[in-house]
């Protein structure tokens, strides 16, 4: 395979389905693990993932489509009967059905709540789903209705596979089998802990475990090893041409192909760990695996091309000039360099070009650029990088520290601030050419610096005096002299962006949000509605701001911070900027290489509409999943009394709360789940006469 040069690697972008809010610029198609893979035609195929990642293709992969699952947890498994009837499940009992291609997926009642690994149908009726704590459901009527099976273990089970209606086996910790459709199940020798389990007829199949590939040709009585490797996936379009994915001790992936049965297996190693491989035919198939990677061969897996594409760096900040030029910091970590990496973009995002990859320890954590042209990077081990010349040649400052650096702040050409660990402020006032060390009057790590002016300016950080304690720092002389403020939070703060002199906002741990508006003279908390970190915090102006952090958080806000909104979570994984050059364009940038692009502001046509609604409309909860709190929106057409009802999977009701009498708009109400146990629930706001059906994830 013909590698291109690191410094013209570009990420090109495969064609997507146009969609509104966010939507996913690297890696393409989208960046989520994918955890399961199956194509009923050569062309025509799902795959599916972390964070509800539904992907679908009808041109063998040219193009994949992003389809709406309306779930935020892993979907593990995926089967088709034909190009239009299919089932996915997933995490917390999921289950979700389509008649139409995956246009539409319904969520099915299982009647469980433990992880449901595999899923498996016969025809369009007759089908099983397994998972974790022993767990086998099964459906007679296409899912409409799911019976818990007697396994007669509590034992974790990973696979399952039919042969027909009656004879079945399903592997985990524990290999049973069935011979009357799961009525009575019976425990099996098995090769060890069972990661997939295929069988083609009554004798002959094969398990996938940590160790290996093994095959038995009597039912399972007995087990033969055939091939070495951590196997997440086997399965075989015939007796004798199979195929299996994994990892190894040599790569971070592995294919392996037999034609005689397993006999003899041939092997080769890939840079992602892949968890799931089908094929349609001999010849045509697909693997998928980590960070949205997803292979494709036509020629029987003898060779392998990526569909997917992007790089899969952690980045760490982000920030444009305008709204096509554009620079990420952040730490390379693919197999070929590790070390800083800084990214430049000049078409608001739809390429990406690897501009510099600093030494091993010079991870990049921040970047600021006044113009197209002028630059600056911090990072790791006193980093400090300058560019003029819009990011073609980069060159190293001289800080004067080997402590990590994690914010960097210019208001022109000459002046510029950098704050890092043990309270480090360093300070220039000739562009980078010589830095000084300011006293900071406090050894807690300094996270975030932003200046107003030459002279005003804050700084927040944490630290620890026999508690935990949030930190900001504020100068009105250039940062000369500090004065500092502790007893605003408990809470880290990560994040600081300020407006003008007087109007500012800080963030930080446990959905820390305070805000002032007298030059940082008295803090207000503000309600996030959150409880993970915020990385990253922005306002454009006194209304609208944006911040990100763990979990794939994204809020909103138009009143300044008064009210906070959840926008659609793309992803489960950290983000660590944000940047907005008006209020509706904005970027957001994480681990594995994630960025996403909006260009009106994140909202969703629907959710986001100030329009008054015919009846009334309910948001879905955001966190979800929560633990234990979360928040519930809603607009309403006209003055309702308003109720909500909490109800288990089966329909018993476990809660009821009566929230009042509310105007016609928009509204919320915080819900807290208390002593109810981890799983799935649905939640039924009513409001007069229309009431409205949700389903929410509780996960503790």
């Amino acid at each position: 395979m013909k590698t291109l040069p690191l410094f013209f690697f570009v990420f090109f972008i495969t064609n997507l389905t146009a969609q509104n809010g966010w939507f996913w610029q690297n890696p393409k198609p989208q960046g989520n693990d994918l955890i399961s893979v199956f194509f009923i035609t050569p062309n025509i195929g799902w795959v599916t993932g972390t964070a509800g990642t539904i992907l679908w293709t009808s041109d063998g992969g040219l193009r994949w489509t992003i389809q709406q699952s309306n779930v935020n947890v892993t979907l593990r498994s995926i089967y088709f009967v034909n190009e239009s009837i299919g089932w996915i499940c997933g995490s917390y009992g999921t289950i979700l059905k389509t008649k139409d291609g995956g246009v539409h997926w319904v969520i099915q009642q299982s009647g469980s709540n433990y992880s449901l690994q595999s899923i498996i149908f016969i025809n369009e009726s007759t089908g099983w789903s397994a998972g974790l704590g022993g767990t086998i459901i099964k459906t007679t009527d296409g899912g409409l209705t799911w019976t818990p099976q007697k396994t007669g273990t509590t034992e974790d089970i990973y696979s399952i596979s039919f042969i027909n209606e009656n004879i079945g086996w399903a592997a985990g910790q524990i290999m049973i089998k069935t011979t009357d459709g799961g009525a009575h199940w019976i425990q099996q020798s098995a090769p060890g802990n069972v990661l997939s389990v295929q069988f083609k007829n009554e004798n002959i199949g094969w398990a996938g475990t940590p160790s290996g590939l093994s095959r038995t040709e009597n039912g399972g009585v007995n087990w033969l090893s055939q091939a070495q490797g951590l196997i997440n996936s086997v399965y075989f379009s015939s007796l004798s041409i199979g195929w299996a994915v994994g990892n190894s001790e040599l790569s971070p992936g592995l294919i392996l192909r037999t034609t005689n049965g397993g006999i003899e297996w041939a092997n080769q190693t890939v840079n992602y760990n892949l968890y799931s491989v089908h094929f349609a035919d001999n010849n045509t198939g697909y693997a998928v695996g980590e960070n949205g990677t997803i292979m494709k061969s036509t020629d029987g897996g003898i060779t392998w091309n990526y569909q997917s594409s992007g790089k899969t760096d952690n980045l760490k900040s982000v920030f444009f000039v305008d709204q096509n030029t554009g620079f990420i910091s952040g730490i390379a970590s693919d197999n070929v360099q590790i070390g800083g990496r800084i990214l430049k973009t000049t078409d608001g995002g739809s390429n990406w070009f690897v501009q510099y990859v600093g030494a091993p320890t010079y991870y990049l954590m921040s970047v600021k650029f006044l113009n197209r042209d002028t630059g600056w990077a911090a990072g790791y081990n006193g980093a400090i990088m300058k560019t003029t010349n819009g990011g073609s040649n980069w060159f190293s400052q001289t800080t004067g520290t080997t402590l990590n650096l994690y914010s960097i702040e210019f208001t022109d050409k000459n002046t510029g601030w950098c704050v890092g660990d043990l309270g480090t402020i360093l300070k220039t006032t000739n562009g980078g050419l010589n830095w000084l060390t300011i006293p900071a009057g406090t050894y807690a790590s300094l996270f975030s610096v932003d200046f107003t002016d030459e002279n005003n300016g804050f700084i927040v950080g944490g630290g620890y005096n026999g508690a935990f304690y949030g930190l900001i720092l504020k100068t009105t002389d250039g940062g000369q002299n500090w004065n500092s403020n502790i007893s605003v939070t408990s809470s880290f703060l990560l994040t600081v962006n300020f407006l003008n002199q007087n109007t500012g906002w800080a963030a930080g741990y446990d959905g820390t949000i305070i805000k002032t508006t007298d030059a940082g003279n008295t803090w207000l908390h503000e309600s996030s509605g959150i409880n993970e970190f915020i990385n990253s915090i922005i306002f454009v102006d006194q209304n609208n701001g944006w911040a990100a952090g763990s979990g794939g958080t994204i809020i909103n806000s138009t009143d300044g911070g008064l009210t906070w909104s959840g926008q659609p979570v793309l992803t489960a994984n950290e983000l660590f900027g944000i940047y907005f050059t008006d209020k509706y364009n904005g970027w957001a940038v994480g681990d594995n290489g994630y960025i996403f692009r909006t260009s009106n502001g994140g909202i969703t046509f629907e959710k986001d509409s100030k329009k008054i609604p015919d009846s009334f409309l309910l948001y879905q909860n955001y966190p979800n999943p929560f633990n234990p709190s979360t928040t519930i929106e809603y607009m309403l057409k006209e003055p309702a009394e308003i109720s909500l009802e909490i109800f288990g999977l089966l329909g018993n009701r476990v809660g009821q709360y009566i929230i009042g009498f509310q105007s016609a708009g928009k509204h919320s109400y915080k819900y807290n789940a208390g002593n109810l146990s981890s799983g799935i629930y649905l939640f039924r706001l009513k409001a007069g006469k229309y009431s409205s059906v949700k389903k929410m994830i509780l996960q503790k």
